[in-house]
């Protein structure tokens, strides 16, 4: 029988392919219709009386003659909103030189030149009754163990514009005579690159029981790699010389360096409502840490804390808003380093929280924010040393943090005081 005696199996091929083609169709066209729109940036205008337009840009990684979606576009403002001095930046579309094409608005809020900080927290510290002498348990545990205390702060300081793409600052804390010089240059190399350097120190003025001084200088590069992703690539080194009024002190000098990745998404950088923070790096110092305690007689305790330490950290944090004027928020970290021989530090903490806002008044002229913080926390601390150096095994710290208190910003600066509560068990 000839192939053209068979109209029945040719009209079932026929009505395959068209049902083949119907559904391609349907899942294009369902496609399409999942694709967020675009818009095509023709220009970006940034408004902003005082700030460099060049510094806007550089943080928000637009480039004018390419398409974005909306979410590209608010994620560009977060990062705008994230710069320390910039308390607000919006965006709006406006229509371009022809259809299909716009011109991006981009309005600045921005800080006041000379900026404040001060604060304060009020701590009631559960007593544990352990008394060590090597100052990483120290710092493991706190300075204050087992006491009340008032801890106090101020800070002044003021930001210069250094041509199209840098900012100069200096602070100084009248409290206890803590100065710092820093310099920003944004958009390094044309690459969105930011340098951040910074030199500071505290001379121990008025201290009836020691003095002396600490200098230090950092170094820091923000590389973007895409969207909110970065690398940070950070250097430093402190230089402690103290007298103790009885005899003894200190003397010690720590290099410090670090490699991490970042994702930022937070919508801005003291009042978060949503976004995530996310961190994973190396970190690597060299200590050298020479301490004399006490002098009786002619008779000298020295021990010599010198190492060198490897390390890693990871942390996790989220923002969720929940209503007009409150958010929740989580985050976790962990930390493990190795030290000397047999020497290991770790940590891990986790905490949830919850603010609102109690005043927000988004003005230029008159712009003031006030915010209830509430944080609780757990933490578990673990130093071990079983060399022959100190002998000091393994200390374990569990224990717990209850945080809340009043946060204000204006366009002069940010006022934090708080209170809090610590419990801690050593095993």
């Amino acid at each position: 029988m000839k192939p053209d005696q068979h109209p029945q199996r040719s009209s079932w091929r026929e009505a395959a392919l068209a049902l083949v083609a119907l559904v391609a169709l349907a899942v294009s066209a369902g496609a399409a219709a999942g694709d967020p729109p675009s818009f095509f940036i023709e220009t970006i205008t940034v408004e902003a009386p005082r700030l460099s337009p060049e510094i806007v840009l550089s943080e928000s990684l637009l480039r004018q003659g390419r398409e974005y979606t909306e979410s590209d576009l608010r994620e560009a403002v977060h990062r705008i909103n994230r710069l320390p001095f910039v308390l607000l930046a919006e965006f709006s579309l406006r229509k371009g030189s022809e259809r299909g094409h716009y011109e991006l608005m981009i309005k600045i809020y921005e800080a006041r030149r000379w900026f404040f900080q001060f604060g304060g927290e009020w701590e009631l510290n559960d007593p544990i009754g352990l008394e060590l002498i090597d100052p990483r348990v120290d710092n493991l545990l706190g300075d204050r163990i087992g006491e009340t205390s008032d801890d106090a702060f101020s800070i002044v300081g003021r930001r210069f514009a250094v041509g199209r793409r840098g900012l100069l600052f200096a602070s100084f804390g009248t409290e206890e005579g803590v100065f710092a010089v820093g310099y920003q240059r944004y958009n390094l190399w044309n690459r969105n690159v930011l340098l951040s350097l910074t030199i500071g120190g505290e001379d121990e003025i008025g201290n009836v029981l020691f003095a002396g001084n600490t200098l230090s200088a950092r170094a820091q590069l923000g590389v973007p790699i895409r969207g909110n992703h970065a690398l940070r690539f950070l250097a430093r080194r402190e230089r402690q010389d103290e007298n103790f009024l009885f005899g003894g002190g200190i003397d010690r000098e720590e290099t410090e360096a670090e490699i991490a990745w970042v994702f930022n998404s937070l919508d801005d950088p003291v009042f978060p409502r949503e976004g995530s923070l996310f961190e994973a790096g190396v970190t690597w110092s060299d200590l050298k840490d020479e301490r004399i305690f006490f002098v009786v007689d002619d008779f000298i305790d020295r021990v010599d804390f010198s190492e060198r330490r490897l390390g890693t950290i990871v942390s996790a944090g989220r923002h969720w808003p929940l209503a007009r004027r409150q958010s929740a928020s989580a985050s976790v970290r962990g930390f493990y380093g190795e030290g000397r021989e047999d020497s290991t530090i770790w940590e891990a903490e986790a905490s949830v929280g919850h603010q609102v806002f109690l005043t927000q008044r988004l003005e230029l002229d008159n712009w003031r924010e006030l915010r209830l913080e509430t944080r609780l926390s757990a933490l578990r601390q673990s130093f071990s040393d079983t060399s022959e150096f100190l002998g000091l095994g393994g200390v374990t710290l569990d224990g717990w943090q209850a945080r809340t208190g009043l946060a204000y910003r204006n366009g002069w600066g940010l006022f934090r005081f708080f209170v809090s509560y610590t419990d801690r068990e050593v095993r």
